[in-house]
């Protein structure tokens, strides 16, 4: 039974109401020395819910992360450095389907992990490794005793591939000891009680003196909780620093840099006067915040401390404020709860604090069981585990949750379109809903923020009830205003200055990149500038410059001058030296005239355009060029079984009721489903033309037997079937499943398993859809 040192009559009756059951719906373990590991169906008779047979032996621990990913060490090498004691050295992470995505060994003959790890929630892993020291080494040092040191370390890893990873953040023990035995050597220190935050390398004597076990992390504080075996004790160091500063005493949140801020559970391993609360200690961890009896406490798995010897666990309100220990050492004086138990397990173990006041208790090589927080057990499972851990329905089964965005950082105007993205490794079909911050229900939204702003979506699983949610920020620059300046008028061979503003970066139609350009026109012109802010977004301007004197002369342009027939183009015509002008414009062909100075043209045929400015007595004269290039013939579409035939030509692209099929850009269609069908055609001139409407309907196709490098298994099927094949062929390939008249029954991936048991019995055809071809199989279903 827990033993409380402070609590009052409310907390009592509140524990008492929520804890009488059990909580969350999985317990995962790995079994000792076996390559097993179990995620169990706590519900009445306890059912193995997942588990996993691997090729290698477990190590020590094993998590559950976000993604329905299995973390698992692994028993690699490391005999000869610690004689075998919880042994990791490896690595993995696996996707619920078994798929081993990282398999990394951190082990050597100086090092290597063992015991506890920690997955993070940025994707690395926190581990535990031994730090080997020679007896030159220790001596250095200031160690009494001539003999070599196994120190330990905490390594951050960073997965980068599938087996490889790299250590972005390094704590060693070594760079923090103290010992007042040798003035002349390392880390001496004139009282050791007054350094609490060193370890005082001379309070144990052997080869393996300290022996770390548990790991944790606070991500809202940034630290990391550990224990240390042979010293009795856990402590709290900082993880906000950098790997220099963790082997110093500055830096970071606290300033500590890599120093103790806080340490627990035997004074007398830095000097102090007290009780040792610990006899041997594993799992240091903090609890979560909604643990009702101590939230955000320290916990420690004592192996031998408890009455009569035996194991329990000791739970302590630590000192803190913000992420500062104030003392950071003996306080409190005892713990504030403690549950007791009725074994000794003296060498590992671990134990977990429930939101709603239970407790689950691993007694390594016998059981895993849960009790309410007056010790009743509430439930029990036979297992010969160092570590076991609960976990919620939800969070096992829950959707995983992405959301995406064609992009993250937009122009003040632009649209943006998110879409959440959902996964559930666990769930058969899973059927989804959408809540978005912004109160739309849809799977993806277009927006135009006008703001940078968070977006937010909870997705949840229907039939389980189980939600989860993602965000993502999108950043807005606000558009720049361009100016490029008022029109001005410009006598005919004089120059001006045109001075841009509104941007970070300019970018004139001459060419030209300066706020300040100059120019000299010999006629009137047009002179536009684009300008970009610091968030590249853009903005453009132009001015009209009228060139006055000189010879009145024009200058006739066509945009653009090469088109399909039947394209708009935009004539033309800039003129200079003088003012009160008359255009009129002709053509070779098509009797086409206007007396406007830029009109708009459609031509059919390739054609010359003229212009003349008259002003007074005098007039000019330019002309211009259109090209013009026929049009294909209309595509014609033919229906051959299932599959729709243009025309040729050279480049091709289909629709459906009027959307375009993307993707799809080939000669022949395979219809998905019933409807109008077009295709349009392009040629070498890039002009295109539009066939009239196809109204599809599938017919039946008999079945054309194809020599195949695939089969069907089983074949009859009573509705489950996957795509074998005997050489081994390794494709990419997608499986269409039509029934005799076409229809489409089953859409999968190739290695996916196909179900058509919704379907009546009877004949089907199954398309492997490849890269660059299809091929034909069929399967009888009976029942």
């Amino acid at each position: 039974m827990i033993k409380r040192i402070i609590v009052s009559l409310f907390i009592f009756n509140l524990f008492n109401s929520v804890s009488a059951q059990q909580w969350g719906l999985y317990t995962l373990y790995s079994e000792r020395f076996t390559k097993k590991v179990y995620l169990v169906d706590t519900a009445d008779v306890p059912n193995v819910f997942k588990s996993w047979n691997f090729s290698e032996v477990n190590g020590y621990s094993c998590y559950m992360i976000p993604g329905d990913t299995l973390v698992r060490s692994v028993s690699y090498g490391l005999f000869e450095i610690m004689g075998g004691a919880a042994h990791n050295g490896k690595i993995q992470k696996i996707l619920w389907d078994g798929t081993i995505v990282w398999d990394y060994i951190y082990s050597s003959s100086t090092f290597g992990s063992h015991h506890d790890m920690c997955p993070l929630p940025n994707g690395n892993v926190l581990l535990i490794s031994f730090d080997v020291k020679s007896l030159a080494e220790a001596i250095q040092a200031g160690a009494s005793v001539s003999s070599a040191v196994l120190s330990e370390k905490i390594v951050e890893i960073k997965p980068t591939g599938p087996t490889s990873g790299i250590v972005v953040w390094e704590w060693k023990l070594w760079d923090h000891l103290c010992q007042n035995h040798n003035s002349s050597k390392d880390n001496f220190v004139n009282s050791i009680i007054d350094n609490p935050q060193l370890m005082n390398l001379n309070y144990g004597t052997g080869y393996d003196r300290w022996h770390m076990n548990g790991i944790d992390y606070n991500a809202e504080k940034d630290q990391i909780a550990f224990s240390l075996n042979r010293m009795g004790e856990f402590y709290v160091i900082d993880h906000s620093t950098t790997t220099s500063e963790a082997a110093g005493h500055a830096g970071g949140i606290s300033g500590k840099g890599g120093d103790f801020l806080y340490r627990w559970g035997n004074p007398a391993v830095y000097g102090a006067t007290g009780n040792a609360v610990f006899n041997q200690v594993h799992d240091a961890r903090w609890t979560s915040e909604d643990y009702l009896p101590c939230p955000d406490c320290l916990v420690g798995y004592n192996n031998t401390g408890g009455p009569g010897g035996n194991t329990c666990i000791d739970i302590i309100v630590p000192p803190v404020d913000g992420n500062v220990y104030t003392p950071m050492a003996g306080s409190p004086a005892s713990y504030f709860l403690r549950q007791t138990t009725d074994f000794v397990a003296p060498t590992m173990g671990n134990s977990q604090q429930l939101p709603n006041g239970n407790m689950l208790i691993c007694n390594t090589g016998a059981n895993i069981y849960e009790v309410d927080i007056d010790g009743n057990i509430l439930w029990s499972r036979t297992a010969n585990a160092a570590q076991g851990l609960r976990y919620d329905k939800c969070y096992i089964r829950g959707p995983v949750v992405d959301v995406i965005s064609s992009s993250a950082i937009i122009c003040a105007g632009s649209e943006v379109t998110l879409e959440a993205a959902a996964n559930s490794p666990t769930e058969s079909n899973p059927v989804y809903s959408y809540l978005w911050s912004t109160g739309s229900a849809d799977q993806s939204q277009t927006l135009t923020p006008a703001e940078t702003e968070v977006y937010y979506v909870t997705v949840t699983n229907t039939a389980l009830g189980c939600s989860n949610t993602d965000s993502i920020l999108i950043t807005v620059f606000q558009t720049p205003e361009a100016n490029a300046g008022n029109d001005i008028l410009l006598t005919y061979g004089n120059s001006a200055q045109l001075t841009a503003s509104g941007g970070g970066s300019y970018l004139w139609n001459t060419g030209d990149t300066t706020s300040i350009i100059t120019i000299t026109p010999a006629w009137n012109s047009t002179y536009s500038v684009t300008v970009t802010s610091s968030g590249g977004c853009t903005d453009s301007d132009d001015l009209l410059v009228t060139v006055t004197g000189g010879v009145l002369s024009v200058q006739a342009s066509a945009s653009p001058s090469v088109i399909c027939a039947g394209d708009s183009v935009q004539l033309g015509a800039m003129a200079t030296g003088n003012t009160g002008l008359d255009w009129m414009w002709s053509s070779d062909v098509g009797g086409f005239t206007s007396n406007i100075e830029n009109p708009i043209v459609a031509p059919l045929v390739s054609t010359l355009y003229s212009v003349s400015v008259t002003s007074g007595p005098t007039t000019a004269f330019s002309s211009v060029f259109v090209e013009v290039n026929p049009l294909p013939v209309s595509p014609e579409i033919s229906q051959s079984g299932n599959i729709l035939t243009s025309t040729p030509a050279n480049l091709y692209q289909w629709y459906f009721n009027g959307t375009i099929l993307l993707g799809d850009t080939v000669q022949n269609l395979t219809p998905l489903q019933e409807g109008n069908y077009q295709v349009m055609i392009k040629d070498d001139n890039g002009c295109t033309a539009m066939s009239s409407l196809y109204s599809f309907i599938f017919v039946e196709v008999p079945f054309v037997n194809i020599t195949s490098k695939y089969i069907v298994c089983p074949n009859p099927t009573k509705g489950i079937f996957v795509i074998t094949s005997p050489f081994n062929v390794v494709e990419y390939y997608k499986v269409i499943v039509t029934d005799v008249y076409g229809k489409i029954v089953s859409e999968t991936n190739g290695k996916e398993t196909v179900n058509i048991s919704c379907c009546p019995d009877g004949l089907y055809f199954v398309r492997l859809v490849f890269v660059d071809h299809e091929e034909v199989l069929k399967v009888n279903l009976t029942r």
